[in-house]
């Protein structure tokens, strides 16, 4: 799948490449990371989804924002869960 990004890195370690799309269930927490606020947050989610009646699939993942330098209460930090896609043609649950 081409695409033409219109900026190159310029770090050669740096390498972009296009993904195929994808349905995501986000949670957004700001704070340190430790192991107890990532599983809160990820049980919040997962809760939302159960209520909401929207499987996921796969591990969750978890992405930070901000250099170890920021202070606690200006971090950003998210889990992601990949939601199961819709049949072909369907549309979400």
């Amino acid at each position: 799948m081409p695409f033409d990004f219109p900026i190159h890195p310029v770090d050669p370690r740096v390498q972009l490449r296009a993904m195929p799309g994808s349905r995501v269930a986000v949670v957004r927490y700001s704070g340190f990371w430790s192991q107890a606020n990532y599983d809160e947050h990820l049980g919040k989610l997962e809760a939302a989804l159960q209520v909401a009646k929207l499987p996921w699939t796969g591990e969750p993942k978890f992405s930070r924002y901000n250099a170890p330098f920021t202070p606690w209460f200006m971090r950003r930090n998210e889990i992601w869960l990949t939601l199961d896609a819709p049949a072909p043609g369907g549309v979400a649950p």
